[in-house]
């Protein structure tokens, strides 16, 4: 059902990792390095019969949003009948909710619900809802300090099936990609919003999330859509690089894989197939 509980699985199985002594956070989409990788040791390589022991559960609006863990609060971005999107915190051990802040966001899309995971940092949490509100709440104030729209202030076009990218910390920054015909990836100062600096265009929106990985041993964003993917200096905006050859028939969803070396794996949905490009510096 459309209205049931979406978060019970998922507590059930963070309820293990919690249950250890030196649990590590989850606080962003893709875990703590943004990779998918956790680096708890000692977990289950199997369920026990009859599946892992649900400790709580909660009624949520429909979605796709996954929920974040930092310093043993769980966040997650919630949609509520077409209207408004609610930001929730719970306490991670009892389930109990702690607060909450919302914003109205009306309005229908395809497969309704909320699309992304939350950002959290030691202050803030920041997440985009799906028709680009782009949203600083106060972790200790419980509140909204700031809002902005990655399509309207950068001049950008919802995708078909609505703004589907969480937000990545890096330093005193926030990035997301508007991937505008002003704009394809911009970074934002996490205390004010303020526009730190923006990339040129690099296409239309499609679905993915930019990460930081590091490149001949540069830091640099990965941003993918389905034209392009690009590397971006993080400190100025700059488009290092660009790759064209994508497999994409359709949309593109998974952002691109980074195995070492400056290779990175890309692949698309509905049989579009796969590639590998590597990215050497010259000169």
């Amino acid at each position: 059902s459309s209205k049931m509980t979406r978060l019970g699985v998922a507590m059930g199985l963070l309820g293990l990792i919690a249950s250890m002594a030196s649990a590590a956070d989850w606080p962003q989409f893709q875990g703590p390095d943004r990779n998918g990788i956790s680096p708890e040791t000692g977990l289950l390589h199997a369920f026990p019969e009859g599946g892992p022991k649900v400790l709580w559960t909660v009624t949520l609006g429909e979605g796709y949003g996954a929920p974040v863990i930092r310093d043993g609060k769980v966040y997650l971005l919630d949609r509520q009948e077409n209207q408004r999107e609610v930001m929730r915190c719970w306490d991670l051990a009892s389930g109990k909710e702690e607060w909450s802040a919302q914003y109205d966001a009306p309005g229908e899309v395809d497969h309704n619900g909320s699309r992304v995971s939350p950002a959290v940092d030691e202050k803030y949490v920041f997440s985009v809802g799906v028709f680009g509100d782009f949203v600083c709440f106060s972790r200790a104030g419980h509140k909204i300090l700031w809002h902005k729209n990655i399509l309207k202030d950068f001049g950008g076009n919802k995708p078909g099936w609505a703004v589907a990218q969480s937000p990545l910390l890096y330093k005193n920054w926030v990035i997301v990609a508007p991937q505008s015909p002003t704009a394809g990836v911009a970074a934002l100062e996490k205390a004010t919003g303020r526009v730190v600096w923006k990339s040129k265009t690099m296409g239309k929106m499609d679905y993915c999330s930019p990460f930081v990985t590091q490149v001949a041993g540069q830091d640099q964003v990965v941003m993918e859509n389905g034209q392009r993917v690009v590397g971006v200096d993080p400190t100025s905006g700059e488009i290092l690089w660009t790759y064209e050859g994508l497999p994409v028939k359709v949309a593109q969803v998974p952002p691109p894989t980074p195995i070492g070396d400056g290779r990175f794996f890309v692949s698309g949905g509905y049989d579009a197939g796969c590639a590998m490009f590597k990215v050497e510096k010259k000169d």
